[in-house]
């Protein structure tokens, strides 16, 4: 009994001194900064990006697209993010602890990078923002033949707020990773208090001019990208109102202020609506615009041919590409016409996920169930999408049913079932449950 009282005795002793100890931990130690470094180890874990169709990128995977400074892309985010980690860390060590200076202007500069990404993203980097569309484009030309609905993956935007544009383009793909990224960053510049504060006033003249020097180079990056946008807006404006010399003169200048715009497939419609209204029947970007007058009229046979002279004159040119699988996809679904994605399939700009998967299902609805299986496979192959896995693997399924190979399709209908984690693909359950069979399809 008296051992138990005193145990009992030291128990209450230790929680009435607990709050005293906590006190004591955190006069001593920086908490917010303690937890804003593993917050943003943790966002350099996560990914930073989701590409539909596509793995999903980290910072590291991320290069710094300033606008149009080069030499600033061998960089990636991730690395610089990393630095600021050490800063920060080097910082709490030499302050024993504690959030000075160091920590928080590290943390400020990781703030700095993860808002510049979506800044300099959204801007200037219209390669990324393409890539983005393209991909999100051919997942919405699958998923529009399932027979199913799917819900749109990932947070519509961790921005919260109203955007358009390459803003909206951007803040839709933003994954967790960039938003633990950017917590940590306000954690650990919330650390520091007033210590910034401090320094700069003993020291005006270097805050001062880290300051300008920093005004500076954001001027420098993302003002040209800036004035190569509005060049755009009214390049094309001057494209609908028929004053195709004063389009086409902007928007090269806009090319010149910011290389990557020439990217986008608006900038190239314009520059190719201006060359095809002054009499250019042959670049490139000409035959690009007259296919898009050619699909207007429901020409999408012609289309196909224009568009392929087009990638014979600009073979590099992955917009001219996009719209020739755009227009083969169309005549595949709406006229049951394969030739175009025939000839599209054997060339190796055509193989991609969207195309497999168009004549994959084409194949299927005709009778060539062991050419579908085919097909489906090098959808598999080349995206991990879960459900455009599902649907793949329901098609392999019933092909395999139709060419009699029960098993292989039992096997393969449980691995979409296993695989559709959002509970989509209700034909691939129907058939897995028994409520549906095979030959019922």
């Amino acid at each position: 009994m008296t051992q138990l009282r005193m145990a009992v005795r030291r128990a209450v002793t230790a929680c009435r001194r607990l709050p005293s100890l906590v006190a004591d931990v955190r006069r001593r130690v920086s908490l917010p900064a303690l937890a804003g470094v593993p917050l943003v180890l943790v966002g350099l874990a996560l990914p930073w990006l989701g590409v539909p169709l596509e793995s999903q990128l980290h910072a590291t995977a991320l290069p710094v697209v300033a606008g149009p400074v080069p030499v600033v892309a061998a960089i990636s985010y991730g690395a610089v993010v990393a630095c600021l980690v050490v800063a920060a860390l080097v910082g709490l060590a030499l302050c024993r602890g504690r959030a000075g200076t160091l920590t928080c202007v590290a943390g400020l500069g990781i703030v700095a990078m993860a808002i510049l990404f979506v800044v300099y993203s959204s801007l200037g980097d219209a390669e990324l923002t393409a890539r983005l569309t393209r991909q999100q484009a051919e997942m919405d030309a699958m998923s529009s033949h399932f027979g199913y609905p799917i819900g749109r993956g990932g947070p519509t935007s961790l921005l919260f707020i109203p955007l358009s544009r390459g803003w909206l383009i951007v803040s839709d793909a933003l994954r967790p990773g960039w938003l633990a990224t950017l917590c940590g960053g306000v954690l650990l510049a919330l650390a520091g208090g007033r210590a910034p504060l401090r320094w700069a006033r003993a020291h005006r003249w270097r805050s001062a001019a880290a300051f300008s020097v920093a005004a500076t180079a954001l001027l420098a990056t993302v003002g040209p990208c800036i004035a190569a946008n509005l060049l755009v807006d009214s390049g094309i404006a001057a494209t609908g109102s028929g004053d195709y010399a004063t389009a086409a003169s902007r928007l090269r200048l806009a090319a010149r202020l910011n290389p990557r715009i020439s990217v986008r497939p608006d900038v190239q419609l314009a520059l190719g609506g201006a060359a095809l209204a002054q009499g250019d029947q042959s670049s490139s970007l000409a035959l690009l615009a007259q296919s898009q007058v050619l699909v207007s009229d429901h020409a999408e046979a012609t289309a196909a041919t224009v568009l392929r002279q087009a990638h014979d004159a600009a073979p590099t040119d992955t917009v001219i590409v996009d719209e020739l699988a755009q227009v083969a996809r169309d005549l595949i679904w709406s006229h049951a016409d394969p030739r175009a994605m025939i000839q599209l399939l054997q060339q190796p700009y055509g193989d991609r996920p969207a195309n497999h998967y168009a004549m994959g299902r084409y194949l299927y609805l005709h009778g060539d169930f062991a050419t579908a299986v085919q097909e489906m496979d090098h959808v598999l192959q080349q995206t991990a999408e879960p459900n455009v896995e599902s649907s793949a693997l329901t098609y392999v399924a019933l092909s395999e049913y139709r060419e009699g190979d029960a098993s292989d399709a039992r096997a393969h209908i449980l691995q979409a079932v296993a695989i559709d984690g959002e509970y989509n693909n209700d034909l691939a359950r129907a058939l897995a449950t028994g409520l549906y069979t095979f030959g019922d399809v």
